[in-house]
C-alpha cells in the first residue's frame, strides 16, 4: 500500500507534465489550422461533441482538454469556414466562442488589434459580418452584440483593421490592441504618462519592480475628439505587478498624475472587453474621490487654471473640463476631484463668491454614470 501511494505522488506529477507538454507541443506544431471552442456552458465528452461536428469534411481531429474543445482543419481556409459557421451559435451554450488557436507565447507577440462597428441594422447576420470583414485581413474574432446594434472584430494585423476603416463608413472607429493576463505575464495599464514619454523612459520607471515579460509602446485610443494616451507592462508574477500599482499609481510625472492598474476585463485593452468606448467621452466620477462641481463656466476656465485655483487648497487628483453625461446631454460643467473631503470643503467656501460652485451632489447625473458603469463591471 504504502509503495502505491508512492508511486501516485511521484509519478502523477511526472505524467501530468509530460501530458501538457504533449499536448502543448502538438499545438504548436498544428496551431495554423487549429480552432478553439470555448465558453462551453454544459459538461462535454467525445459522444456529445464528435456528432455536432460530423458532417464537417474539413475538420480532421477533435480534442477535449478540460471544456474546451480542439478543431483540427486540413488549412487556414476551413479553420476560418469552422469559425464562422459556428462563432456565437447556441450550441453547448447560449453563445459558443470559436476563434483560431494560439499558445501563451504567441499570444503575447500577436496582438489582437480590434475595431468597433456600431450601428448595425437588424438585418446583418453573424457570418455577413465575417465574410464582409475577412476581405480585409485574417481575423482572430468577431464578438457580436445584436442587442447593442455594436460588432468587435479582432484582427491579428493592425493594417488589416486600417484597410477596414478606410474602406468602412463611420460607424468604424479607431483601432486598438488588446491584452490578457497569462502564465508569467500579469499586465498593467498606465494611463496619463505624457505624450511625449519614449519607451526608453517607460522602461526605466517599471524596472525596479520585477521582472518585465512585455513593454508596449505608447498608444491612444481617440474617441470622437478626446485622446488618451495607454502603455501596458507585464510582470512575471501578481505580487510584482502588485508592487508596480502600490508604487506608480498617482505618481506625479511632468506635473501629470499618472493612473495605474492592473488590466481589467471592463478595460477597452482587454480581450473581453464588450463595451463600447463610452467611458473615453462621458465624464464618469472616480470613486471615493471629492468632486467639487463649477455650473456653466466661464470660457477662459480651462484645466491649467482649474488646477492652479484649488490646487491651493490641496492634492488634486483629476480635472475635467465641460463633462459631457449621457443621461443629460446638456450638461456642460466641470469638476475637480480632490484626494480627501477637507480641501474640497475648503475649495467649496473659498471660490462659491466668485464661482457658481459646489460640492457634486449624489443625485447628479454625472454620479449615475458612475452607478451604471458599476452595474457593467458587476455583470
Amino acid at each position: 500500500m504504502s509503495f502505491f501511494f508512492m508511486y501516485i505522488l511521484i509519478k502523477w506529477p511526472i505524467r501530468g507534465k509530460l501530458t501538457v507538454f504533449f499536448y502543448y507541443s502538438y499545438f504548436r506544431m498544428n496551431s495554423a489550422y487549429c480552432v478553439t471552442i470555448s465558453n462551453i456552458t454544459q459538461v462535454i465528452n467525445n459522444e456529445i461533441v464528435a456528432p455536432l461536428f460530423a458532417e464537417d469534411k474539413e475538420i480532421i481531429n477533435i480534442q477535449i482538454i478540460e471544456n474546451k474543445v480542439f478543431l483540427y482543419c486540413e488549412s487556414p481556409e476551413n479553420a476560418d469556414n469552422i469559425i464562422s459557421k459556428y462563432n456565437h451559435q447556441p450550441i453547448l451554450s447560449e453563445d459558443l466562442h470559436v476563434s483560431k488557436f494560439r499558445s501563451p507565447e504567441e499570444k503575447i507577440f500577436f496582438l489582437k488589434w480590434k475595431i468597433l462597428y456600431r450601428n448595425i441594422p437588424n438585418n446583418i447576420a453573424y457570418f455577413f459580418l465575417y465574410e464582409q470583414f475577412q476581405e480585409f485581413g485574417e481575423i482572430h474574432h468577431i464578438s457580436f452584440y445584436q442587442q447593442k446594434h455594436l460588432a468587435h472584430i479582432q484582427f491579428f494585423a493592425k493594417e488589416s483593421a486600417e484597410k477596414a476603416i478606410q474602406n468602412m463608413n463611420n460607424n468604424i472607429y479607431y483601432v486598438w490592441p488588446q491584452f490578457s493576463d497569462s502564465i508569467g505575464n500579469k499586465f498593467i495599464e498606465i494611463r496619463g504618462l505624457p505624450a511625449n514619454f519614449t519607451e526608453e523612459q517607460l522602461t526605466k520607471l517599471v524596472n525596479g519592480f520585477g521582472k518585465v515579460n512585455f513593454l508596449s509602446s505608447m498608444y491612444y485610443l481617440p474617441h470622437n475628439q478626446l485622446k488618451t494616451s495607454v502603455s501596458f507592462v507585464s510582470f512575471e508574477s501578481r505580487g510584482q505587478r502588485k508592487s508596480a500599482i502600490e508604487n506608480l499609481d498617482s505618481k506625479k510625472i511632468e506635473r501629470k498624475l499618472i493612473k495605474v492598474t492592473r488590466l481589467l476585463k471592463t478595460s477597452p485593452f482587454h480581450l473581453q472587453y464588450s463595451g463600447d468606448l463610452s467611458e473615453f467621452y462621458y465624464f464618469i466620477p472616480i470613486k471615493g474621490k471629492h468632486y467639487i462641481e463649477f455650473i456653466d463656466p466661464p470660457s477662459d476656465l480651462d484645466e491649467s487654471k482649474l488646477r492652479g485655483i484649488c490646487g491651493r487648497f490641496g492634492h488634486v487628483y483629476d480635472v475635467s473640463v465641460l463633462s459631457k453625461c449621457k443621461i443629460d446631454k446638456t450638461l456642460r460643467n466641470s469638476h475637480v476631484a480632490f484626494t480627501t473631503k477637507g480641501p474640497m470643503e475648503k475649495a467649496v467656501k473659498a471660490l462659491c463668491n466668485e464661482y457658481d460652485v459646489r460640492r457634486m451632489p449624489k443625485s447628479s447625473p454625472y454620479y449615475q454614470q458612475l452607478n451604471d458603469n458599476e452595474k457593467e463591471k458587476e455583470e
